[in-house]
């Protein structure tokens, strides 16, 4: 759930992005093989490749010695990773070349931004629990409700300063599990 919010992009549209575009994207690592840099001045470093999963495809990351050593630990198959990268350029298939990669805790943790959550007026009766979630989940991201009037058009609302709220996969769940997927987006301010 909150992969997909802390990404800019799906797999599967990398395609139709232009060379050099900045995405991040969550996703899982697999097929992770680490070579060493045989010439040039980087000669003796070691660098990785490896496949980023999402739930719409798989694409090839490349990670050059100087971001290898920064991030080089939380690169294991299996690992869970919110990626910072830019596309090739001039490649046939999408692929993509590593500046970031962070635990999504530790993106979670860097994240700049609010919380919005999509209500209706048909949702009034859940607000308590709505309320009852936040106070669960307090924390320093400011809470946005976008609402849908009785007469169509959305409002975005800032909840009181008491109801900031840490953002998580847990509140993302109970959120999910009281309104239903999708209601929750994260926002940049």
């Amino acid at each position: 759930m909150l992969m997909s919010l802390l990404s800019t992009a799906r797999i599967r549209d990398l395609a139709s992005l232009p060379g050099r575009s900045e995405v991040t994207l969550a996703g899982l690592v697999l097929g992770k093989s680490e070579a060493i840099v045989k010439s040039g001045k980087l000669a003796g470093k070691r660098m990785a490749r490896f496949r980023l999963e999402d739930l719409t495809g798989h694409v090839g990351v490349t990670c050059f010695p100087r971001t290898w050593e920064e991030c080089g630990a939380r690169i294991e198959d299996g690992a869970v990773l919110v990626c910072r990268a830019r596309l090739e350029e001039g490649s046939e298939e999408p692929a993509l070349l590593l500046e970031e990669a962070y635990t999504v805790d530790e993106a979670l943790a860097r994240f700049v931004g609010c919380v919005v959550v999509r209500i209706g007026a048909e949702d009034a009766h859940l607000l308590p629990g709505l309320r009852a979630a936040v106070e669960r989940h307090r924390g320093k991201s400011p809470l946005y409700l976008q609402v849908t009037g009785e007469d169509g058009r959305n409002r975005r609302i800032r909840a009181g300063g008491d109801l900031s709220i840490e953002i998580s996969e847990r509140f993302a769940r109970e959120i999910d599990g009281l309104l239903g997927r999708g209601r929750l987006r994260l926002a940049r301010i």
